[in-house]
């Protein structure tokens, strides 16, 4: 598989299940914010998982999932009540 990469960061957020950060497939995870970093013109995105592991702490998860799992960037108020 062969990503095209690209010098634009997107922005956007997932609620794809990432087993590395406890979640379990199938089932719902909490939105998080991602980093799109190439897309490999068909339905792949790579994206850089941000997440909080330790209060004050953020880190990282690389990973490759299908694009229809990314969502556009969300106002803050939007993203409070789908949490919700």
């Amino acid at each position: 598989m062969t990503f095209a990469r690209t010098s634009k960061v997107i922005h956007a957020y997932t609620d794809y299940p990432f087993e590395a950060l406890g979640d379990t497939s199938g089932q719902p995870a909490p939105f998080r914010k991602v980093r799109v970093l190439s897309y490999d013109g068909n339905k792949y995105c790579e994206v850089l998982v941000e997440y909080e592991k330790e209060e004050g702490y953020t880190w990282h998860h690389y990973d490759s999932i299908k694009s229809f799992y990314i969502y556009s960037p969300l106002a803050e108020e939007e993203l409070e009540l789908i949490e919700k």
